[in-house]
This record gives C-alpha cells, sequence and structure tokens, in this order.
C-alpha cells in the first residue's frame, strides 16, 4: 500500500492546473527556518516535508500556499499580514478555497488542519477538516479529481481519516 505522501505526489500531478503552469518547485530547510524566524510560527515537520516537495503550487481550488512563492496569492506571509491574529493564534494558511476562505494548520495541535470561512468569522476556526496536513492534501487534490466525499460526508472522511475524531479546537464538518 501507498503512503499517503507517496499518494498526494502521484496525485498533484493530475490535479487541473492554469494553462502554461509550471510544477511548483519545493522550497529550502533555510527559506523554512526564515520563515520561523520572521513569523514566530513553528512550522510543522509535515508541512515543513511538503513546502520542500512543494511551495505555493497553483492547484486545487484557489492554490496551495508557500514560503515566497513565484505567485504572489500563494503566499503564506502574505494571507498573515491580512490576518495577524492568525499567526498570535499560531495559525499557518496552507491553501485557499478560492473565494476568499482558507485552510489552516493549528500549530497548537501539532498539524491538524481546519477551515476557516471569512466571511462568518475570520478570527474562528469554522471546522475540522483533517487529522494532519498530508491527509488534507490527499482529500484535497482528490476531490479536485472528482471524488466529492470530503469534508461533509461523515462516513466518508472517518473511513479514510477516523483521526479527525480527535481535533478539539473546532467542530466537525457535519457536527
Amino acid at each position: 500500500m501507498m503512503s499517503v505522501e507517496a499518494e498526494v505526489k502521484r496525485l498533484i500531478v493530475q490535479v487541473p492546473a492554469p494553462p502554461n503552469e509550471q510544477a511548483a518547485a519545493g522550497t529550502t530547510g533555510d527559506a523554512i527556518s526564515a520563515f520561523e524566524r520572521r513569523t514566530g510560527l513553528v512550522v510543522p515537520a509535515s508541512l515543513a516535508e511538503w513546502l520542500r516537495f512543494a511551495n505555493g503550487a497553483c492547484v486545487g481550488p484557489g492554490g496551495l500556499l508557500g514560503i515566497r512563492p513565484q505567485r504572489a496569492s500563494l503566499d503564506i506571509e502574505g494571507v498573515l499580514r491580512s490576518y495577524p491574529l492568525w499567526k498570535e493564534n499560531g495559525w499557518i494558511p496552507v491553501a485557499s478555497d478560492g473565494c476568499g476562505n482558507y485552510y489552516v494548520v493549528n500549530t497548537r495541535e501539532t498539524d491538524v488542519v481546519y477551515f476557516i470561512d471569512t466571511a462568518s468569522n475570520m478570527h474562528r476556526l469554522s471546522y475540522a477538516v483533517s487529522s494532519g496536513h498530508w491527509r488534507f492534501l490527499w482529500f484535497l487534490l482528490a476531490r479536485e479529481l472528482g471524488n466529492k466525499g470530503w469534508p461533509f460526508s461523515k462516513e466518508y472522511v472517518l473511513s479514510i481519516d477516523p483521526e479527525i475524531l480527535k481535533c478539539t479546537s473546532a467542530p466537525l464538518p457535519w457536527a
């Protein structure tokens, strides 16, 4: 059986990207360390591993964010400047839904990923979407390829990510 990390790396090349969009190259450990010094945030190991693989990928509904990527719209620090309280809360934005809302890693829960509906309340985690960053990427990319069970089908999500039940900072999407 393939690891979730290997599955994500396989899926990302299958997800449609804008015409002439090149695959995002990864960043370096030095760039991640510099980000941590600038922001005061500690990047969880799984997010750091992802950023070393792909840093600011223009795939998914609104893109996967990175550290000073080629596209300014995919810059984690740019989003944090718009939502400074997120940094204080230990939330690192990792993706956009394309409508002004974000998925964030809650660093106070290792690398649990939550959705924030900025129109509803930009300072509150709306609901948990995965128990970890790699699983989040898998769910997001699989949905982009036509799998529609995530995040609102309780049975589907729990069959793949039962650890999501341990997420405590916000409700589950079906609650």
